[in-house]
C-alpha cells in the first residue's frame, strides 16, 4: 500500500512516500516561485510506474492553487498535518516548535485530544526568511550559518521583533566591533525570544518538545531554544525527518486512488497561466517573495538601495527605493524630463498582474520611490485615486 504526502509551501516542495506506513522515499527542493514545476520534478524522482496507484493528500500554504486544478485531491491543514507527522515520529511529544521560511507555529498539549496552537500573524520576523535577510546584510551565505555561530564567543542583544530594527542593531554592533559569528548567534536568540513572547505567550510548554521545520538546520537556533525555554538535551528533540513533518502527516492521512499519469495531466496547466492575480493570497505571497529576493541583490550590488516592509496578509505589499542609479544619472546629466516615461511603466506592469500600484513620490523629485501594491479589487485603491502631475508622472493621492 503506497501513500504520498505533498507539502507545497511558500519556498519549498516536500514529498514523502510511505509503503505500508513506513517511509519509502522523501524529497525536497526550493521552488524559487515555481512550486508546480518543482512538484512535477519531484514526482519524477519517486521511481513509480505512471499507472501505479497510491493514496494522496496535500498540505501547505500553496494547497489552494493545486486544488483549483483538481478539487478531487484530498487536503489537510498545516496544523493537523504537523501534528500527525510529529506524533508518528515521536509518539510521546508534548509540544512542537515549528519554524519555516515564512511561517512559525507553536503546538502544545499534544497528548490530549485537542492540542492548543498559535501562529505568527503579522510578519516574517520569527521565520526562516528573517535569517536570509540578515545574512545578506553581513555578507555571508545562509548555508554557512551553523558553522559560523559555532565560532561565537558571546550573545549580543539584538532585535528579533522586526527585520528593520534588526538591520539597525546589526549596523550598531558592527560599528562597535562585534564579530560576525557573535552577531549571527545574537540574531538566533533574538528571534527565539520574539517567538516565545509573541507566539507562545502564555501557552503551556509541555515536554518533551520537538523542533521541526526548515530552520532546524540552524545550530544557533537549536542552542537558543534550549536556553530561552530552559530545556535539557532530553527535553528538546530534533528528529531525523524534522523538515518533512507536514508532508509525512499528509501521507499518513492520504486517501483515494491516484497515479502519476493523473497528476502529470493536471500540473502542466499551471505553466499555461497567462496572468497572475494578486487578489489571490497565493500570488500575492509569491510577488512579495520576488521583491524580498530583489532586496538581497540590492544589498549585494550596492547600486539600488531598497527596503521591503515585512509581509502582512491583510495589508498591501510595500517597498521603497532610497537610491536609484537611473534617477541619479537623469538628474546629473539633465535627462529628468524623460523619467516619467520610465517610471510610469511600473503602473502598466502591475495592471497586467491584476494589481494596482499606489505611489506618491520618486527618487527624481524626492528622496525615495515608494511602491504600495495591492490587488485591483482591493478597497485601498479607491482610497488613493490616481492622477498625473505637472511633470507627467502617474501618482496617487
Amino acid at each position: 500500500m503506497l501513500s504520498l504526502g505533498m507539502d507545497i509551501g511558500t519556498s519549498t516542495v516536500k514529498l514523502v512516500l510511505l509503503k505500508n506506513q513506513e517511509i519509502e522515499k522523501q524529497w525536497m527542493a526550493v521552488h524559487h516561485g515555481n512550486p508546480f514545476v518543482c512538484l512535477k520534478k519531484g514526482l519524477s524522482t519517486l521511481e513509480l510506474a505512471m499507472d501505479t496507484p497510491f493514496s494522496l493528500c496535500v498540505t501547505g500554504s500553496n494547497t489552494e492553487a493545486l486544488l483549483e486544478q483538481d478539487s478531487a485531491i484530498p487536503s489537510l491543514g498545516d496544523i493537523p498535518a504537523i501534528v500527525e507527522g510529529v506524533r508518528w515520529i515521536i509518539p510521546q511529544v508534548g509540544s512542537v516548535i515549528e519554524i519555516g521560511s515564512q511561517g512559525a507555529r507553536f503546538i502544545t498539549d499534544l497528548q490530549s485530544r485537542a492540542p492548543q496552537f498559535a501562529v505568527n500573524e503579522h510578519c516574517a520576523g520569527g521565520t526562516g526568511s528573517f535569517f536570509e535577510d540578515q545574512m545578506s546584510r553581513v555578507g555571508c551565505k545562509l548555508e554557512d550559518y551553523s558553522s559560523l555561530v559555532k565560532q561565537a564567543q558571546s550573545v549580543p542583544r539584538l532585535s528579533g521583533r522586526c527585520a528593520v530594527f534588526a538591520k539597525t542593531d546589526i549596523i550598531h554592533r558592527q560599528q562597535e566591533g562585534v564579530s560576525t559569528p557573535d552577531i549571527l548567534l545574537g540574531l538566533c536568540y533574538a528571534m527565539i525570544r520574539n517567538y516565545k513572547a509573541t507566539i507562545v505567550r502564555r501557552l503551556p510548554v509541555c515536554k518533551p518538545v520537538v523542533f521541526c521545520g526548515g530552520v532546524t538546520c540552524n545550530a544557533g537556533v537549536i542552542r537558543a531554544i534550549r536556553d530561552v525555554f530552559g530545556l535539557s538535551e532530553k527535553e528538546l528533540t530534533v528528529p531525523e525527518f524534522a523538515r518533512y513533518e507536514a508532508a509525512l502527516g499528509a501521507a499518513l492521512k492520504a486517501s483515494g486512488s491516484f497515479t502519476l499519469r493523473q497528476l502529470n495531466d493536471s500540473l502542466p496547466s499551471f505553466r499555461k497561466l497567462r496572468f497572475v492575480d494578486i487578489n489571490k493570497p497565493f500570488w500575492k505571497k509569491l510577488m512579495y517573495r520576488a521583491f524580498s529576493t530583489a532586496q538581497k541583490h540590492c544589498d549585494t550590488w550596492h547600486d539600488y538601495e531598497m527596503d521591503v516592509t515585512p509581509y502582512e496578509n491583510s495589508k498591501p505589499i510595500y517597498y521603497e527605493f532610497t537610491a536609484c542609479p537611473a534617477a541619479e544619472f537623469a538628474k546629473r546629466f539633465g535627462f529628468a524630463d524623460i523619467m516619467p516615461a520610465l517610471c510610469n511603466v511600473d503602473y502598466a506592469s502591475m495592471e497586467l498582474l491584476h494589481a494596482k500600484l499606489v505611489r506618491t513620490t520618486t527618487c527624481v523629485d524626492g528622496c525615495r520611490c515608494d511602491y504600495t501594491i495591492c490587488g485591483d479589487k482591493d478597497s485601498y485603491v479607491k482610497e488613493h485615486p490616481e492622477y498625473r502631475d505637472e511633470n507627467g508622472y502617474r501618482r496617487n493621492k
